[in-house]
């Protein structure tokens, strides 16, 4: 009996085994594969034929592949992490969108106590300590630090910004730096390979390769007056990478990475770069001028869509259409009127508005002469234009606050001691005119108003009035307090408006 139950357990274990094993073989066929080594074999490739049709003809790989190590070696010693340190009230609000610029612009915002600290890229525009950089890696910056490749560290001077391109040049003291060596953002084509060089997630001197996606991309990034005609890549660029640089396989810079398309906050695929044929005016600028000498051609223009080629019996969608000429500014002096569609800026195409915003602000300043090339009433016609300022004259513009009025549409008026005296008042400023701007479309305020005080703080000058707005961040509401002297009483009114 002992026997009979001995085998029978026997039996038993034996299929038990069996069972867990084929199991087990059957788990790791379907989920991965069990690894066997392969014994050398000699395979005759010339002899070596394939039946079945669904293969294609083998393609011969290229006899080199890319090769990114010497344009990392040129260029990482170009690319300074920027650390931003700045108190909380001054830290701007997000904006929402597809394009974040500012979550992603802002950086990986840490810190403790009552200081908050932000993080991003710059590249050495000079040996002598020049840096050019986001204008929102350092906005609101009580104390900008920079460190080099080799771990030096420097505290740096805001030199100036250009809101409308989103680019501050910095300056550190310091002499015999490795500058960036620049290249031809025009030279840029769809389909070549670009590195972007910057600190993402505080990851110092990360490099990253992708290709150039499109050019001129416009990506509705900032204000009413921001420059839109951006590099397109799908290098990875990350938070921490605002200001970094876009280079060439040569190791050139083309351009300062900028923004990415996101739904998250993180890389999604495409980031875009401000092409540095415009970053290299832009600082050449606020270093003679302390601003950008930003020519005005003085028109309302679009991009021209299908419908609109068939009713203009143009032969393509190239150009760009004028929809107003401002009286009295470059364009309408030069004979141009709406209707128009301008097709070359100085003997280059204009494919659509990015690109001619981008060959006027990195080719021409106020005073400079070029041919306009225009289609008018199905014929080809030519005229000789100089563009003006902003301001509409063609000598350089030195005030600083210059491009914020531009946004405003604003021109205010001192009032002296006998004329607040008269309105019994002590302090504020005469709005003279208002032009097309943020105060225009979204307020009902109009010219005659006094302002006394922009978010309960005092205006006595025009200078305050425009520092104080200087100072507020994009997103930020503003509150403008008054009264209108010509109304014959002292009513005190309001006006809101948010800052673009």
């Amino acid at each position: 009996m002992k026997r009979v139950l001995a085998l029978l357990f026997v039996i038993i274990l034996s299929s038990a085994t069996t069972i867990i094993v084929h199991n087990f073989l059957l788990s790791r066929e379907a989920n991965k594969p069990l690894v066997y080594p392969v014994k050398n074999a000699s395979v005759n490739l010339e002899t070596t034929t394939v039946s079945s049709s669904n293969y294609a003809p083998s393609i011969p790989l290229p006899s080199t592949l890319p090769n990114f190590r010497e344009a990392a070696i040129k260029s990482t010693p170009t690319v300074v992490h920027i650390t931003n340190t700045q108190n909380p009230s001054s830290s701007s609000s997000s904006s929402s969108g597809i394009f974040d610029l500012f979550d992603f612009f802002n950086d990986d915002f840490y810190g403790r106590s009552s200081e908050k600290v932000a993080t991003g890229s710059g590249v050495i525009m000079s040996r002598d300590g020049y840096i050019v950089t986001n204008w929102h890696v350092v906005e609101n910056a009580k104390d900008i630090r920079i460190t080099l490749y080799d771990k030096r560290e420097y505290t740096a001077n805001l030199v100036g910004k250009d809101e409308p391109t989103d680019l501050a040049v910095l300056k550190i003291n310091a002499k015999g730096l490795k500058a960036t060596t620049f290249g031809n953002s025009n030279d840029v084509q769809v389909g070549d390979w670009v590195l972007a060089v910057g600190n993402p997630f505080n990851l110092a001197s990360t490099v990253t390769a992708g290709i150039v996606s499109a050019k001129g991309r416009d990506i509705n990034s900032g204000g009413t007056y921001s420059i839109e005609s951006y590099i397109q890549t799908d290098a990875a660029v990350n938070s921490g990478n605002s200001g970094g640089a876009l280079i060439n396989t040569k190791g050139n810079l083309v351009g300062i990475n900028s923004a990415i398309a996101t739904l998250t906050g993180s890389y999604a695929g495409y980031s875009f770069a401000v092409p540095v044929n415009i970053v290299r005016k832009v600082v050449e600028d606020i270093i003679d001028y302390g601003i950008v000498q930003r020519g005005v051609l003085g028109v309302v223009v679009s991009n021209i869509d299908h419908d609109m080629r068939e009713n203009l019996g143009l032969n393509n969608a190239q150009g760009v259409f004028l929809k107003e000429v401002v009286p009295g500014k470059a364009a309408d002096i030069a004979g141009l009127q709406s209707g128009d569609v301008i097709t070359e800026i100085g003997g280059v195409p204009i494919g659509g508005v990015p690109q001619l915003h981008e060959v006027i602000e990195q080719q021409y300043s106020p005073g400079d002469n070029f041919t306009v090339a225009y289609i008018r009433n199905r014929k080809k016609m030519y005229s000789e234009v100089q563009l003006r300022n902003v301001q509409n004259t063609s000598e350089p513009v030195t005030d600083e606050f210059v491009n914020l009025k531009v946004l405003l549409g604003t021109v205010f008026e001192e009032l002296d001691e006998a004329q607040l005296k008269q309105m019994k008042i002590r302090n504020g400023i005469l709005l003279k005119e208002l032009g097309d701007g943020l105060l225009r479309r979204q307020t009902y305020i109009k010219p005659g108003f006094v302002v006394m005080g922009v978010n309960n703080l005092s205006i006595d000058s025009v200078e305050t009035f425009y520092r104080i707005l200087d100072s507020v961040p994009k997103g930020d509401s503003v509150l403008l307090r008054g009264y209108y002297p010509a109304s014959g009483s002292f009513r005190v009114m309001n006006y809101a408006f948010t800052m673009q």
